[in-house]
Order: structure tokens, then sequence, then C-alpha cells
């Protein structure tokens, strides 16, 4: 009889410990997993306040087409420190978001430099065009007043680089071809009137 009360006791006592131990189990990793996402937030907010401002990193760079990518750069640097990791925003979502969106804002950053540069190349291409053509022209007396005319448009055209809007670039361009277009049309005529064979000076442009 004794031994089958200390066994009931003992029963008793295991399901009071187990009672307790489940919550504390469940209290425990709460608490760490709580502890976690304290910590990622707070090595979060460190790192941004390191970071700094966005402006800081473009100081020297002239280029006002980047305005679009400093614009896009700071509406994600705010939403950032806004975002609270938690059960609801892990840090690997977190992580996996803005990485995600990190890599398409210097995709964008890329196409911008690439696309100026481009666009620097083209004018310079296109004025140097012009220029050996109308040099050619220049040497008919009939048509040098057409050289000069178009010489005139080309010297319109101001020094272009990085600080230079690409859309003012492509304004320069439509002119540069649109006096590189004359310029041809000017020596096809005149290889057709004086029967001179212009292909070497065309195939150049």
């Amino acid at each position: 009889m004794k031994n089958i009360l200390n066994k009931k006791k003992l029963y008793i006592s295991l399901g009071a410990i187990a009672t307790v131990t489940v919550p504390i189990v469940v209290t425990s990793c709460s608490f760490s997993e709580n502890l976690r996402y304290q910590f990622f937030n707070f090595a979060k907010k460190k790192i941004l306040d390191m970071v700094g401002e966005v402006e800081n990193y473009f100081k020297d760079d002239r280029d006002p087409d980047i305005e679009i990518f400093k614009d896009r750069l700071k509406a994600i640097v705010a939403e950032v420190k806004k975002t609270v990791i938690s059960s609801d925003n892990t840090p690997e979502q977190f992580v996996n978001k803005y990485e995600n969106e990190a890599n398409d804002l210097f995709d964008l950053y890329a196409k911008i430099k690439k696309e100026k540069i481009r666009a620097i190349i083209d004018l310079y291409v296109s004025r140097t065009k012009a220029s050996t053509l109308l040099n050619a022209i220049s040497t008919f007396p009939n048509y040098k007043e057409t050289a000069d005319k178009l010489q005139a448009t080309q010297s319109q055209i101001p020094d272009v680089d990085i600080s230079t809007p690409k859309i003012k670039i492509e304004e320069y361009i439509a002119v540069s071809n649109n006096s590189l277009k004359e310029a041809k049309f000017a020596i096809e005529e005149i290889s057709n009137k004086f029967e001179i064979d212009a292909s070497s000076i065309l195939k150049l442009v």
C-alpha cells in the first residue's frame, strides 16, 4: 500500500514538473527568438547609423542623371529604417527582400552610367564624321558657303562631360547628325557633279 502511495506521489510530482516545464521551455524559446530579433534590429540600426546619409557617397559625382538612383536609394534606406525584424519578418526574409532591391538598384546605377558614356561617345563620333565631310566640302569653292553654314551649326554644340544631362547630349547628337546628313548629301552632289569617286570619303562616315 505504501508503495502504491509513493508511486502516486511520484506520478503527481512528475505531472507537476511537466506542467511547469513545458511553459518554461516555450517561454524560453520565445524569449530566445525575441532576443534574436532585438539583436538584429539593434545591428540594423547600428549599420544604418554607420552608413549615414546617402548624399555623403555621391559628393564627387557630378552626374545629374543619377538623381533617380539616389531618390530610390534614399527611399529604400528610409524603408529599412522603419522595417522591424520579427517572427512575421524574419532576418532571412528581411535580407532576401533588400538584397534583391539593392541588386536591382545598382543595376540601374550601372545602366545610367553606361547610357551616359554611350551618349558622349555617340556625340563625339557624330561630330568627328561631320568635321571630316565638312573639311572635304570646303575645298570646293561653290560649296564653301554650305560647309561654313554646317560648321557654324557644329560650333554651337558645346563640349560635354559626365556632368551634362543625358537629355541635352541627345539633343546635341540630333543636331550633329542632322548637319552630318546634310554634309553627306553635299558630298554626293559634288561626286555626281564633278564625276568624283567619293566612296572612300563616305566609307568613313
